[in-house]
């Protein structure tokens, strides 16, 4: 007595060999294998979305993170910019003094 096993219905196309291929697993449930089954997919769907999800949420949180810190550097780099335009022109009024009184 032989066991007739059929084959999962999940039939796909693969581009670089240009050719229908059926799944070559053995049906489990309504004519589909474990991987091919609807309610399979759609769990596995839902998985990875709430995977995905998360993977942004983490991403955002260090990015404000990351943010905050760059704003908090470009502030510090203006404040010393304004200091050193500053001293800059100060000095610059003062060798145009120098200049004036050496003229004379």
């Amino acid at each position: 007595m032989s066991v007739i096993s059929t084959r999962c219905k999940e039939v796909f196309f693969r581009k670089h060999l240009r050719d229908h291929f059926q799944c070559s697993r053995s049906a489990v449930k309504d004519g589909y294998c474990k991987q091919h089954h609807p309610e399979s997919r759609k769990a596995l769907a839902i998985k990875n979305e709430a995977r995905y999800n998360a993977n942004i949420l983490k991403r955002a949180s260090t990015t404000d993170v990351r943010l905050a810190e760059l704003e908090k550097a470009n502030d510090a780099l203006e404040a010393e910019n304004a200091a050193l335009k500053a001293e800059l022109e100060a000095e610059r009024r003062r060798a145009s003094y120098s200049l004036r009184k050496f003229k004379k």
